[in-house]
């Protein structure tokens, strides 16, 4: 994400034009760069980043911050990371139809269609090899 489409996403978050964004609205942004830390590091993450729970923050403040934690972002690791959490055997795969379920409950909605896709790029007899998934998923 570039830049500008940084101080874009936080302005459209600013719902009330006040220049201030809540925690909530500021977790937000750093998702939509792909973050996602480990359950239970998220706060202290967040805390790290200057942001404190049940606070207002400056939009000018969180697009800097969020420009900075984006400079450092990799992506590989973080969908490694995000993956694995879902990896039962500690064997590199997931279940294909777990994937489908988490696709249906979690972020942005998919369509059947797409779902499918994202799936095929590393199926193989129902088992994904989430390292060969982002992968291609980066390429």
């Amino acid at each position: 994400m570039s830049e500008k489409q940084i101080k874009e996403t936080v302005l459209a978050l600013d719902r009330d034009g006040d220049g201030m964004l809540d925690y909530s609205d500021t977790l937000s942004v750093v998702r939509a760069l792909g973050i996602y830390w480990p359950s239970g590091k998220e706060a202290k993450e967040m805390k790290d980043l200057g942001f404190e729970a049940d606070t207002r923050m400056d939009c000018a403040k969180v697009a800097a911050a969020v420009s900075k934690l984006a400079a450092q972002a990799n992506p590989k690791k973080t969908l490694t990371e995000m993956f694995k959490t879902f990896d039962r055997k500690n064997d590199g795969t997931i279940q294909e139809s777990e994937l489908r379920e988490v696709l249906k409950v979690l972020g942005d909605t998919l369509s059947d269609p797409e779902r499918d896709q994202l799936c095929s790029l590393g199926a193989k007899n129902g088992t994904i090899s989430y390292a060969e998934l982002v992968d291609k998923l980066l390429s």
